[in-house]
């Protein structure tokens, strides 16, 4: 049968997407929904959590790929990270310990400190801007993460229910003027993000990034906040780690990345 060919499941995606989709327009229950994810968590002095991300890229022949990574955070505020990531192409764990930022990539064996005295907002910023590693759902942990995600936001929708790794959440969606971004946050006393999807309007093809959190706790679950190299690991530059530990395999050339 048609349906069960790809271009069948295709054409079924393609007739549902033209579907007018019913939602709940209140704002107000929207943006009273994030504001109460963003204090929950700026309100906690530790946290944790794994992760599922995929992240879009497209190459310069026009397709679109998915790159996919698991890993692991723990957060002690106001200035400890623990990271694990690990994808196809590498196995990064970064830890700042609130004076230092360690990056080590076990597939290589290389790693690399820098020194980085501040707390866990102008990390992320350095992460992002600097260092171009930047944490999975990093919008989401900043502190006042509403009010800056807020910014320059134009629509705001109350999707209503949704269901994430059998959480049940309340579906937010918003845009702005480059990017729809969507939040599933933990319905109850803890509501924690479960889903975060950004989908770029101003590239090609639209790619998308996207994180799902599993695994939430209000502990750091054990993590350590010191870096010891395993033997055979050596030390480099970051000029150097970021060169020969890539973010993305070093076999695609990339015309978009989300």
């Amino acid at each position: 049968m048609k349906s069960n060919t790809l271009a069948g499941i295709i054409a079924t995606a393609l007739t549902a997407s033209l579907l007018p989709v019913a939602t709940h327009a209140d704002e107000a229950d929207a943006r009273r929904i994030l504001q109460s994810m963003s204090d929950y968590l700026g309100a906690l002095d530790t946290f944790s959590f794994d992760f599922d991300t995929e992240q879009d890229v497209v190459t310069v022949d026009g397709e679109k790929l998915g790159l996919a990574r698991s890993g692991h955070i723990a957060v002690a505020r106001p200035g400890q990270v623990h990271v694990t990531s690990k994808g196809g192409f590498t196995d990064l764990e970064m830890v700042f310990d609130g004076g230092g930022l360690t990056v080590a990539d076990a597939d290589t064996a290389l790693y690399t400190t820098v020194p980085f005295e501040d707390d866990l907002a102008a990390l992320i910023d350095a992460l992002r801007d600097t260092y171009a590693r930047p944490l999975p759902a990093a919008d989401l942990l900043i502190p006042n993460a509403a009010e800056t995600l807020l910014e320059e936001v134009t629509e705001v929708k109350d999707m209503g229910s949704g269901v994430i790794g059998g959480i049940e959440c309340d579906h937010l969606a918003f845009r702005n003027f480059q990017a729809d971004w969507q939040l599933w946050v933990a319905q109850g006393d803890t509501p924690y993000p479960c889903r975060f999807v950004i989908t770029s309007r101003d590239v090609a093809q639209a790619p998308q990034y996207r994180v799902t959190v599993r695994d939430w706790r209000e502990t750091t679950d054990g993590a350590a906040f010191s870096f010891t190299p395993d033997d055979g690991m050596m030390e480099v530059d970051m000029d150097t780690f970021a060169l020969k530990a890539p973010n993305f395999p070093a076999h695609l050339t990339l015309e978009a990345i989300q």
